[in-house]
């Protein structure tokens, strides 16, 4: 008959579990943090961190509450009040490396503690048409200005002309003296 009860419970609850399973979505973000987003990878490293602390925490809790009790029902035996005792420090000395790691990163480089994806400058092209008197003067050299348009079907560099007191050379690469 017990038999009978225990395998009735076992696939009742079975069954519960696989209709709950399909009826539930999953969310693959930890209440509390941000959003994870495929693009940006900082932001699951960060959502680990303090998921990983969190557990700790609640680990180092446990540890404290179990210790406590150890030592509590250990009433006049010394072993198991040491006992208990080395569970609650144990808790605590790992709260405080937890802590300590986290506080040197910052003293030592606060970027350390900070995940963020870098920013890049947008490039500049050096083969393209120049838009400016900077890419002019970056391709071709400090004698050379934006003419403000382009020039198709022109030999020289379009859209680039040379200072006054100033000409292409033969190859069209560099204004130089004329």
């Amino acid at each position: 008959m017990r038999k009978t009860w225990g395998l009735f419970l076992f696939v009742f609850l079975g069954v519960i579990s696989a209709v709950s399973a399909n009826a539930v979505g999953i969310n693959v973000n930890i209440p509390g943090s941000q959003a994870v987003s495929a693009s940006n990878p900082c932001t699951t490293v960060i959502n680990f961190y303090w998921f990983a602390l969190l557990i700790s925490g609640i680990l180092a809790f446990g540890a404290i509450v179990y210790g406590g009790i150890k030592y509590a029902l250990a009433a006049g035996n010394p072993s198991g009040q040491s006992e208990g005792k080395e569970w609650i420090m144990g808790a605590i000395w790992g709260i405080l490396l937890l802590s300590a790691a986290y506080l040197l990163l910052n003293i030592v480089n606060p970027t350390l503690t900070k995940c963020e994806m870098p920013v890049l400058p947008p490039l500049q092209s050096t083969t393209g048409n120049p838009t400016s008197d900077q890419s002019c003067q970056n391709q071709f050299g400090p004698n050379s200005v934006w003419s403000g348009k382009t020039l198709p079907g022109n030999t020289l560099p379009t859209g680039c002309v040379c200072s006054s007191g100033y000409v292409w050379n033969p190859s069209g690469t560099a204004c130089i003296a004329q």
